[in-house]
């Protein structure tokens, strides 16, 4: 039986993993550090969450970041956008689940946000596709309620994307 795997790879993402009619999401797990309420990723715990996939079922979606560190607009202005240290923390956070999904032996394949949303029918307004992904998976809806759960979303919409083609 196939398991469809999708990971928003965020510090605040997530990882949803589909089986036949079964559906589960978890925070990517991180850590605080040093009392600066930033957090860290957890390598050897998100390895230890994929690691229960099996690599002969498992087929894994890694969402591709979009990272604006400003950019120019058509009247010569800068529009706002990350900072480069964020930048540079979900480019890791990628490479990382990159890493582990490939040490593991998972097939997998990177899809851009705008291709799973237009495919999937949502907005990219976060609110919305908590709504979308609650209405899929209304045994999981309490762990979508709050405006910090869009990444937990965002994975259970990318793993439906992704069972939906097969």
């Amino acid at each position: 039986m196939p398991v469809f795997v999708a990971i928003d790879p965020g510090i605040t993402g997530a990882v949803a993993i589909l089986r036949g009619g079964e559906a589960a999401v978890y925070d990517t797990p991180t850590t605080a550090t040093n009392g600066t309420g930033k957090r860290e990723y957890l390598a050897a715990s998100m390895r230890d969450l994929l690691a229960l996939v099996p690599a002969h079922e498992a087929h894994v979606v890694i969402e591709e970041p979009q990272v604006y560190t400003g950019r120019k607009v058509k009247d010569g202005g800068e529009k706002s956008g990350a900072s480069a240290g964020s930048a540079l923390k979900q480019g890791r956070g990628v490479g990382l689940w990159e890493g582990i999904v490939v040490g593991l032996g998972l097939s997998y394949e990177f899809v851009h946000p705008n291709t799973w949303t237009r495919q999937m029918n949502v907005t990219r307004e976060k609110g919305a596709r908590r709504v979308a992904a609650a209405r899929l998976f209304p045994a999981l809806a309490q762990q979508l309620a709050r405006v910090k759960d869009d990444g937990r979303a965002d994975a259970l919409l990318i793993a439906e994307w992704a069972r939906r083609r097969g």
